[in-house]
């Protein structure tokens, strides 16, 4: 892999994966990433939505289905916390169009006998985003509900990246939506698109 290529893996990682629910298990994820992730920036004048229309992925590894742009690379994890001593399953789908935007659908699986994740959850999940670089500036970000589902939205900038992510918790399983452009690219249609045809499909 590229030295310019296993950066944006790592970037990706750091900023999303090595988080309050995952960081004692971020350095084995790292080896399960996709190894073709490469942020770009798109040609001049050129938009996500030039590269509609998009499919439909079904997965039952994760019981959801969505919209994506191009057919995305699965990664799979199994890691003992450290503090509970009890196993989780992370599953990362990563779909990256030509332009360097990616859509991403990461889970975290608790086991039954867990506690319930819930609003702290997620609340932790946006303080350890913001935290995991320095350069990150937390632009926005909302409570709400999603597919019924305690929900929170919000957004984040740096020198190079924009990223956008919904997250919810549902069966247990706390589901990050992430969209990441090129700074100056970002697409608020295209991550309505993206978070608007996701499905749970159990």
């Amino acid at each position: 892999m590229s030295p310019a290529k296993w950066i944006s893996v790592v970037i990706i990682a750091v900023l999303f994966l090595a988080t309050y629910l995952i960081l004692d298990n971020s350095k084995t994820l790292y080896r399960t990433l996709p190894g073709n992730l490469d942020l770009t920036m798109p040609a001049q004048g050129q938009t996500n939505a030039t590269l509609l229309p998009w499919k439909t992925f079904s997965s039952d590894v994760g019981h959801f289905r969505v919209d994506l742009p191009v057919e995305p690379e699965h990664a799979t994890e199994d890691s003992l916390d450290k503090k509970s001593h009890k196993k989780r399953k992370y599953e990362m789908f990563v779909s990256q169009q030509d332009d360097g935007t990616i859509f991403m659908i990461s889970l975290v699986k608790f086991p039954p006998d867990s506690s319930e994740p819930n609003e702290q959850t997620l609340k932790a999940l946006v303080d350890d985003t913001v935290a995991a670089d320095p350069k990150n500036k937390l632009e926005s970000q909302n409570n709400g509900t999603f597919l019924n589902n305690p929900a929170k939205d919000f957004e984040i900038v740096n020198e190079q990246f924009h990223f956008r992510i919904k997250a919810f918790i549902a069966n247990k399983t706390l589901y990050i939506l992430t969209y990441v452009s090129p700074l100056g690219s970002y697409d608020p249609k295209a991550f309505d698109q993206f978070t608007n045809s996701f499905q749970l499909t159990q």
